[in-house]
């Protein structure tokens, strides 16, 4: 995982080493028909915005979190969420839909900072090797 911004640790490639396994969720035509499950790391106390880029919102959804089954979106705001006992990351189910394996880019807006990250989703990115078999295609 990478630390990005301080503030959340996201599967980024380079530094995440393999692309995530994708498995079929939806229908054929649907725009969330592959899921990749990755868990959300948020920092106690961290405020953030984390956003699909507009061009690639028919393509790739984001959801994690209680907000029910089949909740997806393309923002995820952290409003300063904190734990008791000292923890000092958060961690939340979710992960990535997508409607074929991509390189997925997604924005984290922190303290006035703007982040790029890419995520391999099925589909290695840069530096990444392909995902686990088996994956769907």
């Amino acid at each position: 995982m990478s630390v990005v911004l301080g503030v959340v640790a996201l599967p980024a490639s380079p530094q995440m080493r393999r692309a995530l396994q994708t498995a079929l969720t939806g229908p054929r035509d649907s725009a969330a028909r592959l899921f990749a499950k990755e868990g959300l790391l948020v920092r106690s106390g961290a405020r953030f915005e984390l956003t699909v880029p507009t061009p690639l919102r028919d393509r790739l959804a984001i959801g994690w979190g209680n907000a029910g089954e089949g909740h997806l979106g393309s923002t995820i705001r952290v409003p300063g969420c904190r734990r008791g006992h000292g923890e000092r990351w958060l961690a939340f189910a979710g992960g990535y839909y997508v409607h074929n394996p991509m390189c997925a880019q997604l924005i984290v807006d922190a303290r006035g900072l703007r982040r790029r990250v890419w995520i391999g989703v099925g589909k290695a990115c840069p530096g990444q090797l392909p995902p686990p078999q088996p994956t769907q295609p």
